[in-house]
């Protein structure tokens, strides 16, 4: 359950912010829902204004008589309270085959489709409402729940979810002992993630917080606790590799809960061995998939927890999800069977609309030859600590085999390349996709290190917020709606900066964390950036960046991590 607001105009035609009732469910045939129930303050009948604000543990409207807080009391519950003859109004929104149903017991419930059942009672003060059935529309008509203070001026009540038959709560805390839980839960979170400069302290605990809001626990078609994108809206999903950003995050603190992150997308994994893009309670999605990030993510948490501290168990639970993942790359994704992967669907890159893909598919480009050999070093790794000697060996020597490939195939001298698969046509673009290899930091020869990190430097890709995902001085740049051809991206900045820091390059990779991190300082957790010239794009359909839109736990993982980033330079 969660929170959205809006800004929208009241009858006065004043602005105001106003704030919903609604569920974090996934999306289904491309359709979700928000804003179920707005909630009002009201006084005497009448809705009150308000000044909201919010904290891990509650969530208060201010008004001029009195004030409403709401907090969780687990996962499907939550409490609400007033004081000095305030009440809570619900106003209720349907559509078509939703129900509202009086239960005659005092309590009141919804069923909404897609969504679930929804319980209201109020167990301090009376509860009040004009529910009524249009049979015509099928539909409820739009209707108001109120709990009304009792003589003392207090109003207690809850909302209580279940997925159907819905029921009053076995059991309610009191409501300082939910706010209490809930900041006591959230300052646990806080511990798993590693301290940043001071500088970015304050964004860092809203970073946080914004994450430990997007953790899924387990229902409906979730098969374990995993890291949605967002809690509203067309995001309120899980991507795969985004699972391997929040579990380098606490991989320092909570080895554990970094493993179990790294597997969660693979509870999903098909016979063949292929992982969804993305997964929620409704669904998972395989017409997709993205690159294979766990072997950077696996390198990082070596390197900042140590292997000695993965067990036996640790490396049983990823092992062979991993092989059969690689073993799929290779099997479903070399078309001409030469050993060299390809993409045959840009979306499968991660950059969507990148200047790669300008030729067709399917592609092979030197990325994911590099993911993959982080992946079977991985691998090789564990095998060996599960006592698998000759598995141990053979996945370091695909590993070598692989970088060869990938050297001799696609750096042309200068710079990496890309090729079409079925003519091996040369696919040479400034998408700053073909710099990713320097993932691989100092396995890379320290010619192409150091060409890689001279070209990346140049105005044309390094801006005052990070690396450009194409040259400005490419023919693909800025071109209409653009993802990949123009915007700094978040997930360009982690990669980059982490394989530059790991490859010796420390001052540049500090100067496109730094980029990146001042930048959310100014406008949020946002996860992309559009500089001047995109923005004067006639041709671009995507809207301004505004501050505070787009947030969600994707970016603020990339915060994390790159602020940690500027302790270590």
């Amino acid at each position: 359950m969660i929170f959205a607001a809006d800004m929208r105009k009241d009858e006065s035609g004043i602005e105001r912010e106003n704030i919903y009732f609604s569920f974090g469910h996934g999306v289904s045939q491309g359709v979700t829902r928000s804003y179920l129930v707005k909630i009002e303050p009201v006084f005497n009948g009448q809705v009150l204004p308000y000044t909201c604000t919010a904290t891990p543990g509650v969530l208060t409207m201010e008004t001029i008589q009195g004030k409403m807080e709401i907090c969780f009391d687990g996962g499907e519950t939550v409490l609400f309270r007033t004081n000095k003859g305030v009440g809570v109004h619900f106003t209720m929104f349907y559509e078509p085959h939703d129900l509202f149903l009086d239960r005659l017991d005092g309590t009141v419930h919804t069923h909404y489709k897609l969504i679930g059942e929804f319980l209201f009672e109020c167990t301090h003060g009376k509860l009040r409402h004009n529910g009524f059935w249009i049979g015509s529309k099928m539909t409820p008509m739009t209707n108001y729940v109120d709990y009304l203070p009792g003589e003392d001026g207090k109003a207690e009540g809850y909302i209580h979810y279940a997925p159907n038959s819905v029921n009053r709560p076995v059991k309610l805390n009191d409501f300082d002992k939910a706010v209490q839980d809930s900041r006591a839960d959230y300052e646990d979170w806080c511990k798993k993630y590693p301290e940043v400069p001071e500088k970015y302290a304050e964004a860092w605990r809203t970073a946080i917080y914004a994450v430990w809001i997007c953790y899924a626990a387990p229902h409906g078609a979730m098969k374990g606790g995993i890291m949605y994108m967002q809690k509203s809206g067309p995001f309120c999903r899980a991507m795969a590799w985004h699972q391997g950003y929040h579990a380098m995050t606490v991989c320092r603190a909570d080895l554990d809960t970094a493993v179990q992150l790294l597997y969660s997308i693979f509870g999903y994994q098909d016979e063949y061995g292929q992982v969804p893009d993305s997964v929620n309670d409704i669904y998972w999605d395989m017409h997709c998939t993205k690159p294979p990030f766990q072997g950077f993510a696996f390198d990082y948490i070596v390197s900042h927890a140590g292997f000695d501290k993965f067990t036996r168990e640790h490396c049983e639970k990823l092992y062979v999800p991993f092989c059969r993942w690689i073993d799929w790359w290779r099997n479903f994704r070399d078309a001409d069977g030469n050993g060299l992967i390809d993409y045959s669907h840009a979306d499968e890159s991660g950059w969507d609309d990148g200047s790669m893909f300008s030729k067709g598919t399917p592609v092979e480009t030197p990325d994911i030859s590099a993911f993959l050999v982080l992946l079977m070093e991985a691998v090789s790794k564990m095998a060996g600590k599960l006592g698998k000697k000759d598995e141990a060996e053979k996945w370091l020597a695909d590993s070598k085999v692989m970088f060869d490939d990938m050297i001799k195939t696609f750096w042309n001298g200068e710079k990496f390349v890309g090729r079409i698969a079925k003519t091996h046509e040369t696919v040479d673009v400034e998408s700053i996709a073909m710099y990713q290899p320097i993932i691989l930091g100092k396995r890379l020869p320290e010619e192409i290190i150091e060409k890689i990190a001279a070209r990346i430097s140049r105005p044309d890709f390094l801006t005052d917020e990070g690396l450009a995902s194409e040259s400005k001085n490419s023919p693909y740049y800025a071109m209409g709606s653009s993802f990949m051809l123009g915007r700094v991206v978040g997930p360009v900045q982690l990669m980059l900066a982490i394989g530059l820091f790991n490859a010796g390059k420390k001052e540049l990779a500090g100067k496109i964390a730094a980029a990146w991190c001042d930048f959310v300082l100014g406008y949020g957790l946002v996860n992309m950036r559009r500089d001047s010239l995109v923005l004067d794009d006639p041709a671009s359909i995507v809207p301004p960046l505004v501050p505070g839109s787009g947030w969600g736990s994707w970016s603020s993982a990339i915060f994390i991590l790159l602020a940690r980033l500027l302790k270590e330079v």
